[in-house]
């Protein structure tokens, strides 16, 4: 079997002090500062980040507490 495509170093999500981060070979790649990260795709060009927010929807009648999230797509490349 013949195999013609490029090896891409294999990362690992890590959680340290509650924040997920992504290392590569033990050495981190993206620091442990995320509330959620999905990791590189199989070419390593996209890495979706996330950071959660709280706070207070806007409504006329009662107050709703809502959790969401601001998220980041990361490139390797860059």
């Amino acid at each position: 079997m013949l195999f013609t495509g490029i090896l891409i170093p294999q990362t690992q999500l890590f959680r340290e002090n509650s924040k997920w981060g992504i290392r590569e070979n033990d050495k981190p790649l993206v620091p442990p500062v995320f509330d959620t990260v999905f990791n590189y795709d199989a070419w390593g060009k996209v890495c979706l980040t996330c950071f959660r927010t709280a706070g207070i929807s806007a409504n006329k009648f009662i107050k709703i507490h809502t959790v969401s999230y601001s998220c980041n797509y990361l490139n390797r490349a860059d």
